[in-house]
């Protein structure tokens, strides 16, 4: 999981997994949780940039473009 798209992505497999019976509803409560969290911290960093009046670089959520030119 590298940018935001990845979890995208993976969400909707472990939604599909879901709904197949593939992986346990408490699995899946206990990735979303994780995600959440995730999510959270970045909108904290986002919060506090704005207060700051900054504009971050948050590699998370760049597209893919911009990381392969981050790794460059």
């Amino acid at each position: 999981m590298k940018t935001v798209n990845d979890i995208v992505a993976d969400q909707i497999a472990m939604l599909e997994d879901l709904r197949a019976g593939k992986i346990a509803a408490k699995d899946a409560t206990e990735i979303n949780n994780t995600v959440g969290k995730v999510i959270a911290a970045i909108k904290t960093q986002l919060v506090y940039a704005s207060l700051r009046q900054e504009k971050p670089s948050i590699p998370f959520l760049a597209r893919s473009t911009e990381l392969k030119k981050l790794g460059e």
